[in-house]
């Protein structure tokens, strides 16, 4: 395995880069809108962008990544994503920042398939779990790092951007002076909705609640901290906390959950998350006051942890739910099942952002909580039914849990497939 890594460094070193960047920009793009004037609908309109184009580079980006090949796709998709990250500097036009996130939303999903296809490819069955293993903890972890970045950038967002910038082209760097083979795979993206919710109901709905309810946490939520004056380092602090508690939380919850039915961690994870979010909502609305400090050091303490757990639950909720229906596919099912499930999740992480940015406008701030809250109690509520109606399946029957990302087909693919053979010899 040593080897294979070493082998594998320099895709795997890119693909960090980018993540490092990715994860930055998205916080920095909100404070950047918030710092020059924008507004609710502004923010939410270019969040909903990013997730647009990360949907048709997840889905209809791998005609031209094999046309043009592998590495001319990587690079062509990190210069994109330097180009857009500089010029979202130079405007405060709603219309150019969404076409910057767009093109973005695109470039990312390229990045992500072209070095996760890549990873599989150049792994084999012996090893290629424990491999990905590793390179879904070290996206964690740069992720709570791409947030320190933006502590020490605090208020020098012009330069942060510019630093985003040349992270992007460093992946170029690194990825093109490799002489490793470029991969062959090729992984459809068979969607099939019907039938996924003819297996797993639960899955699919929950599915697309936990985009909603994610990315307008990641996207919308700093930007409103900044509009109360929050700082942009308390705002990068509490995002990594959120990272953090995915870090720690998520393989827990997971092995817990492989242990009874799984709807039950379902509906714990998804009902604890409303009330940390009522709880904030209600005390300190909107405002950040916790978060800042504004009421004593150790509210502030408590309100990190608080912000840990509410991430370790909600950045968990979408394996577990893929994990949940997996355990009711037939071999034959899992790679729609698993392509259809992200294909759901990125719908809702689109229509997250844009449905509170209305509900913000007519209602005011607290819509955005209201709005999140209602959907995760509402799924809890159907999840605890169909729990009534339909007996869950025998434990023997469990795949075991995987840290499944968000991030590409061929990885989402590949690990429901290794979750199933694993489910077979046991």
């Amino acid at each position: 395995m040593r080897n294979q890594l070493l082998s594998l460094s320099a895709i795997l070193t890119s693909a960090g880069l980018f993540q490092l960047s990715t994860a930055a920009l998205a916080t920095a793009v909100a404070l950047q809108i918030a710092n020059t004037g924008g507004t609710h609908e502004t923010v939410s309109f270019v969040a909903a962008a990013y997730s647009i184009g990360f949907l048709l580079g997840c889905f209809y980006a791998s005609g031209p990544i094999a046309r043009v090949g592998h590495i001319r796709a990587f690079c062509a998709s990190a210069a994109i994503c330097t180009i857009a990250t500089i010029a979202i500097t130079a405007t405060t036009s709603v219309y150019l920042l969404f076409f910057m996130r767009l093109l973005t939303g695109i470039a990312t999903a390229s990045l992500f398939a072209i070095s996760e296809a890549w990873i599989n490819d150049s792994t084999t069955p012996g090893n290629r779990a424990r491999i990905l293993s590793v390179y879904s903890i070290g996206i964690g972890l740069v992720s709570i790092g791409s947030q320190i970045l933006l502590y020490f950038y605090d208020n020098e967002l012009d330069q942060l951007f510019l630093l985003i910038g040349c992270l992007f082209a460093g992946a170029i760097i690194i990825l093109a002076m490799t002489d490793t083979e470029a991969p062959s795979q090729d992984h459809a993206a068979s969607i099939d909705i019907a039938q996924a919710y003819r297996i797993a109901p639960v899955a699919l709905t929950g599915c697309f609640v936990n985009g909603f309810a994610v990315t307008t946490l990641l996207s919308i939520i700093p930007f409103n901290l900044t509009k109360h004056g929050v700082s942009a380092g308390i705002i990068a602090m509490t995002i990594g906390a959120l990272y953090a508690g995915r870090m720690l939380l998520q393989l827990p919850l997971g092995l817990l959950s492989d242990r009874m039915d799984r709807r039950k961690v379902i509906i714990a994870a998804s009902l604890v998350s409303c009330i940390i979010f009522l709880v904030f909502q209600t005390v300190s609305p909107g405002e950040g006051r916790w978060i800042s400090g504004q009421d004593g050091r150790l509210i502030q303490v408590i309100s990190f942890v608080a912000a840990m757990v509410l991430g370790g639950l909600l950045l968990a909720l979408y394996p577990l739910l893929t994990a949940h229906g997996l355990d009711r596919a037939q071999p034959e099912q899992i790679a729609s099942l698993t392509t259809s499930l992200l294909f759901v999740w990125a719908l809702g992480s689109i229509a997250g952002p844009l449905m509170t940015g209305m509900a913000v406008n007519m209602l005011g701030d607290g819509a955005l909580v209201y709005l999140i809250v209602s959907a995760l109690f509402i799924h809890a509520a159907i999840t605890a039914l169909r729990m009534r109606s339909v007996s869950a399946p025998d434990l023997d029957d469990h795949v075991s849990f995987s840290q499944t990302p968000t991030s590409s087909v061929v990885l989402v693919q590949t690990i429901g497939e290794q979750q199933a053979d694993e489910a077979d010899k046991e």
